[in-house]
């Protein structure tokens, strides 16, 4: 099992800094540091929390896979990348993660 969680995550921390390459360069600076942050601080965290990290991260990799493919067919418009957050989920946010 850990070794397919490592694989798991490795997968998926690969694919989303892939995905920001389609991102304008200031964005794709700032999400591929954070990427990077959000990753390492995860490592260590136990099972529940890691399962729920990952669903979170791969949701985002999806939305941004799907904005990125919209982007490339409309190439003429303008980007829009990102989805707003909703309030339950601002509300799970522990003291730290908002700063």
């Amino acid at each position: 099992m850990p070794g397919k969680h490592v694989s798991r995550v490795r997968s998926l921390y690969r694919r989303i800094l892939q995905l920001h390459r389609v991102l304008p360069p200031d964005l794709k600076s700032l999400g591929d540091q954070y990427v990077k942050d959000e990753f390492r601080r995860h490592k260590t965290v136990g099972s529940d929390e890691a399962q729920r990290f990952l669903q979170e991260w791969e949701v985002y990799a999806s939305v941004l896979w799907e904005q990125a493919n919209e982007y490339r067919q409309n190439s003429t418009e303008r980007a829009c990348f990102g989805t707003s957050l909703p309030e339950e989920k601002l509300n799970d946010f522990r003291d730290e993660q908002i700063g």
